[in-house]
């Protein structure tokens, strides 16, 4: 076992820092928060932009290389300065930014690439797969947030088998346990205080689901209603949606919420209507939040045999098409039979009282973030030459 310098110096690279950049900028969050600063010294490097949520929530050093674009050669000579300086023992790229891992050729810094993405084979441009085959030789190794998801890498020969490792998602289970009072959120969010709430928080384009969310709350009865947390391109067509359907007034969009937590509180129930996810970290955060998610079941690496994060036992799920277009509305028998799913459950309150507790006991074993702190720390000491020999440093499901 090499000798180690404490704490390991990590530097974290990504796009930049703002909401909008949605699950990478999260799972980074929860990686460098659950990190043990005795063990390691999280750097976070932005390639573009200012300030924003995670150089206010980590307590890390940050630094910005402030690029005009890729091709802006200052800035690669800025990367490279602030590496010499920096002198990290390893790089930790949260998202690929070629030109940053170009501009640091010859380094001779061990890297990873966090591979965190919906791919989908069968739409990736032959340029594409290409272009991420000839640059797979320029990092130490891959890490993947699922097992499906590490599947797609290697048949695309984006990374080598041995240099591809699997660390799950994972998010604050305490966070989410602490909720404001139902009655306040749902005053807040313009909510009824008797309605049965079906709650989604996820960006406003079509394979999220919303279309179909307010499709769905028309064929229920009055008492429910439907709150949508997130903005995007599609809002102006969910609005009309909503009017045309007669349910603009059981339909709550409420913007982008600088904090979740307010929403999955005035919720009896998410709506999971994604027709592709990778993970899922909203509905780990409902679940940790006693949540009980219902919906439709689609692509994706959520319910893997592995380790999977819906389960019969802690959910409410009707199998959906086998594959489906981001813009083909659910089948009508699809929406009908979730329509009549739903119905049962609110008229079941121990059911819901079961599932949700279900899904806050199988989050907080398996994908809380103590554990993936713990997972991504020994493949990095591995991956240094510091602890157990790499192959082995994956949890077991």
């Amino acid at each position: 076992m090499a000798t180690a310098r404490h704490p390991l110096r990590i530097a974290f690279v990504h796009y930049r820092d703002a909401a909008e950049v949605g699950g990478s900028l999260r799972v980074e969050e929860a990686i460098v928060g659950a990190l043990d600063r005795h063990l390691f010294e999280p750097h976070l490097v932005f390639a573009y932009g200012g300030p924003g949520p995670l150089a206010a929530s980590t307590g890390a050093e940050c630094h910005w290389l402030h690029a005009a674009g890729h091709g802006d050669p200052a800035a690669w000579l800025r990367a490279r300065a602030l590496v010499r300086r920096l002198k990290p023992d390893l790089i930790h790229y949260m998202e690929p930014v070629v030109w940053i891992r170009a501009a640091l050729l010859g380094c001779g810094i061990p890297s990873l690439i966090h591979v965190h993405g919906v791919i989908e084979e069968s739409s990736v441009p032959l340029r594409m797969r290409l272009l991420w085959r000839a640059l797979a030789h320029l990092c130490t190794g891959h890490v993947c947030i699922t097992e499906q998801l590490r599947d797609i890498v290697l048949r695309l020969r984006w990374a080598a088998p041995a240099r591809t490792w699997v660390v799950y998602n994972a998010i604050d289970v305490r966070r989410y346990s602490a909720l404001p009072p139902r009655v306040h959120a749902r005053a807040g969010l313009g909510l009824p205080a008797d309605a049965f709430v079906l709650g989604m928080v996820c960006r406003l384009v079509p394979w999220k689901g919303c279309l179909d969310g307010i499709e769905l709350l028309a064929r229920l009865p009055q008492r429910f209603h439907l709150l949508i947390c997130g903005d995007g391109p599609q809002r102006p067509s969910l609005e009309q949606a909503a009017r045309r359907a007669g349910v603009a007034d059981r339909v709550r969009l409420a913007g982008a919420l600088p904090d979740p937590r307010a929403a999955y509180a005035a919720m009896d129930a998410y709506l999971f209507l994604s027709r592709i996810e990778a993970f899922g970290l909203v509905l780990a955060e409902a679940m940790a939040a006693g949540v009980p998610v219902v919906g439709v079941a689609g692509e994706g690496g959520y319910r893997e045999p592995q380790r999977p994060l819906l389960t019969p036992k802690n959910s409410f799920l009707i199998e959906g098409p086998a594959r489906r277009e981001p813009n083909a509305p659910l089948p009508p028998e699809t929406a009908a039979a979730l329509a009549a799913l739903i119905e049962r459950a609110a008229g079941d309150p121990g059911a819901i009282r079961q599932r949700a507790e279900a899904g806050r006991l199988w989050v907080t074993r398996h994908f809380d973030t103590p554990r993936q702190a713990e997972e991504i720390s020994r493949l990095y000491l591995a991956l240094l030459g510091l602890e157990a020999p790499v192959e082995q440093v994956c949890a077991a499901p």
